[in-house]
């Protein structure tokens, strides 16, 4: 489970892109190096932002609401007249993504990608995926670094995954690149979109803007290749909510079966991979670094 706010976020009904957002992951990766929110200002936030990012969704997984209670002895306003309160708490929503993937590619400095790198093998501070209530259940490394030409070939260059064996495979994949002015490309294409997920200050927080756009990575031409193996395996019902059976019994009647069956069970199984990447050959080499956030998180067994 994950959640990656966006500027519709309110108090009281927080709400999450579709995809992890920068500054999502600038928070992973610091606190992972364990850098705390009151430095990064100024030119150590500068670092992480110059990073060039996108993303490959693999399973867009699905938007969960959950409810929670703020505070115990707020002034809340009732309904028996105007300008009446009432001690109490406030309802507010929180938005996640269950059963999401996502390929995440960083591009920047290479010092900088060789920190994070170690960082994420002996995180200084527990990790979390937008929020602390969703932390991974495996380490964030499992691969050494590579290089790669740019980020598109990057996210390509990473088989997809199914979550469990036998997962209908999907035709194309999508991807969400941070889009920059080149000397080819001095303006946003029509279809770009507007992310405010550029962290300018984390407190107080605020974001700039920065413009996306979306493409496409074919798993039918052989574009994106496909693992032979499943992300996940297959998660037995715990033993206290598996559906029992009761022993038939001699004399008289036993009493109503009162077992319980579970309607749902949620197992938690974040993957995470990162790779620092570069390309070998050209002039100036433009080294990349790419992290994979594969989030098989919330499973529902009927």
């Amino acid at each position: 489970m994950q959640a990656w706010g966006n500027n519709q976020s309110k108090f009281v009904a927080r709400r999450t892109f579709d995809a992890p957002s920068k500054s999502g992951v600038i928070g992973l990766l610091c606190a992972a190096m364990g850098i705390p929110r009151a430095a990064l200002y100024g030119a150590q936030l500068a670092r992480f932002t110059s990073l060039r990012m996108a993303v490959r969704i693999d399973r867009p997984g699905i938007r969960w609401w959950d409810y929670h209670t703020v505070g115990a002895g707020l002034d809340m306003r009732i309904a028996e007249g105007e300008d009446k309160v009432k001690p109490g708490a406030m309802l507010t929503r929180r938005e996640f993504l269950c059963d999401a993937s996502f390929l995440v590619a960083l591009q920047g400095d290479s010092d900088l990608l060789s920190d994070i790198h170690r960082a994420l093998r002996q995180p200084v501070w527990t990790p979390f995926l937008g929020r602390k209530s969703c932390p991974p259940s495996r380490p964030l490394v499992e691969a050494e670094p590579a290089y790669f030409s740019e980020l598109q070939s990057a996210l390509a260059s990473m088989p997809w995954q199914p979550r469990l064996k036998g997962d209908e495979r999907p035709a194309w994949l999508e991807s969400i690149r941070e889009w920059s002015p080149s000397a080819s490309e001095s303006e946003a294409p029509p279809d770009a979109e507007i992310w405010y997920d550029v962290p300018v200050s984390f407190e107080p927080p605020a974001h700039a803007p920065r413009f996306v756009v979306r493409t496409r990575l074919s798993l039918a031409d052989g574009t994106v290749s496909v693992s032979a193996t499943a992300a996940q395996r297959s998660t037995p019902l715990p033993r206290a909510l598996a559906r029992t059976t009761e022993t038939p019994r001699t004399g008289p009647p036993a009493r109503p079966d009162l077992t319980t069956t579970a309607d749902s069970v949620f197992s938690a199984n974040p993957r995470q991979r990162q790779y620092s990447t570069s390309h070998i050959g050209a002039p100036e080499a433009t080294r990349h670094a790419m992290i994979c956030a594969r989030s098989a998180a919330c499973a529902t067994t009927p």
